[in-house]
């Protein structure tokens, strides 16, 4: 302990040498920013003359003030952050043309760089003739004027990772591209019934109303679950089963349902009975969806 006091002292007289010699300190180096810039926050320390930053030629007042100067600067994580503010943030750079050039400058230097010799090789490009300077213009301009075919991306997806990637737009633009993506999928879908379709899909009336001969059975479109059975305004007698992938499927105008809410069905097992038709009013409709889009059934089987 008594070493150590001894040490502490000699270099506290050392330091009081220095200073009444005239001599700056490592920590007393005023930093090259100019005036207007001090009164940024940033600065804001440097313009107060404190002991952690002096401004002029402000020193430490006593020997506690230099030691606790001297403990900072012992600290990596107080040298780094100085040398940040004085390479990153030091206008003297780039206003001067003097010091050390900072991190973002640099970086939109060699960005420049980059984008100039690339808009130079494509002009260069587009002057020269040759076979392999004709396929090179041929893939540009193709890159130019052709979107990103995202399908066969989504369908790879689909199948590896049994979901819809969200960074992929072909799962969110239209409601045909959803049926693209089921009709790639490694399933078979069991035709409901055949018969005559009455009234085709539309945006106004998203499923198909057909007309059946009465008492013919109902086959589940897949395997699910049974997540509605009941009376509807518009469909009668409903039946609506959740498949897997996202799909569901819904079969109405039953004169008797086979199935209960909640049973799991297995597809082409029997859903419903159909009942008689009404002239020609159709007596069965069906419509499917992708993750709550509806598509038609028409693109993805055939009825006939």
């Amino acid at each position: 302990m008594e070493h150590k006091d001894k040490l502490k002292e000699r270099r506290q007289k050392k330091l009081e040498a220095l200073k009444q010699q005239g001599r700056r300190l490592p920590f007393e180096e005023e930093p090259p920013f100019p005036p207007y810039r001090q009164e940024n926050r940033v600065y804001a320390d440097f313009k107060s003359g404190s002991p952690t930053h002096p401004a002029g030629n402000s020193a430490p007042e006593s020997s506690q003030q230099i030691q606790e100067e001297l403990e900072k600067w012992s600290d990596p994580e107080y040298v780094w952050e100085q040398k940040y503010r004085r390479e990153f943030l030091s206008p003297s750079a780039y206003e001067t043309g003097e010091g050390p050039r900072g991190p973002f400058f640099r970086k939109q230097m060699i960005k420049l760089a980059i984008s100039t010799v690339l808009f130079a090789s494509i002009w260069g490009l587009f002057q020269m003739q040759g076979p392999w300077a004709e396929k090179g213009r041929e893939v540009i301009k193709t890159s130019l004027t052709q979107s990103f075919q995202f399908d066969a991306v989504a369908a790879w997806y689909q199948e590896k990772f049994d979901g819809a990637p969200s960074f992929l737009p072909t799962f969110h633009t239209s409601k045909q591209e959803a049926v693209k993506a089921i009709s790639q999928e490694k399933r078979t879908f069991y035709v409901p019934v055949k018969g005559k379709i009455q009234l085709p899909f539309t945006e106004e009336h998203p499923g198909l109303a057909f007309q059946v001969p009465s008492g013919k059975s109902v086959s589940a479109l897949d395997a699910g679950q049974v997540t509605y059975v009941g009376e509807k305004a518009e469909t009668g007698l409903t039946v609506i089963i959740r498949h897997s992938g996202g799909v569901e499927s819904t079969y109405g105008f039953l004169q008797k349902a086979a199935v209960e809410l909640n049973d799991w069905i297995k597809g082409g097992e029997n859903v419903g009975v159909l009942g008689e038709a009404e002239g020609e009013k159709p007596n069965f409709y069906f419509s499917m969806a992708k993750d709550g889009k509806p598509i038609n059934p028409s693109d993805v089987m055939k009825f006939d």
